[in-house]
């Protein structure tokens, strides 16, 4: 399935920029508001730049045709990752290709960011920090203490292009 065709089965215009309800969100109760899925727009020859959803849903992302084009991605493998609910299996195989140790970036030790479950992955060439990705959580009803739902990721050095 390509990305237009996910976004077609969702009624999702991938070509206007602007917040959107995520379907991955409302199926389960939880984008009362509509707007948890940001859609990115168009980029300046035209090739739609995604959307990634910022709510509770672990997030649902439909990568960009140029990030597909680059990476040589086929676009249902990465749908089927990116956009999949957050489990054991996927925090399993997250593990192997990041770490707990930042190896110093930011200043920030090795203990601290194991404290808060912040991972981080590297570039291959360089070694540094190029994505650290911090925990989402959401409370347990029984135990008073917090179920691991997903991460955050943040791109080093940032990107501001869908902004």
């Amino acid at each position: 399935m390509t990305s237009l065709e996910i976004a077609e089965k969702y009624g999702i215009d991938l070509y206007t920029y602007g917040k959107v309800g995520c379907p991955k969100c409302e199926e389960k109760g939880m984008d009362r508001s509509g707007d948890n899925l940001m859609v990115y727009g168009t980029d300046d020859v035209g090739r739609h730049k995604g959307a990634h959803c910022f709510g509770g849903c672990g997030g649902f992302t439909i990568p960009s045709e140029e990030w597909l084009e680059e990476n040589g991605v086929e676009e249902e493998k990465e749908y089927n990752i990116v956009g999949a609910e957050f489990n054991d299996e996927i925090h399993a195989k997250m593990k192997e290709v990041t770490s707990v140790d930042s190896k110093g970036y930011r200043g920030i030790r090795k203990d601290t960011t194991a404290a808060f479950g912040v991972r981080h992955e590297f570039d291959t060439q360089t070694g540094a920090v190029s994505v650290q990705y911090y925990p989402c959580t959401m409370a347990a009803e029984n135990d008073h203490g917090f179920i691991l739902t997903g991460y955050k990721r943040r791109q080093h050095p940032k990107n501001f292009a869908g902004a």
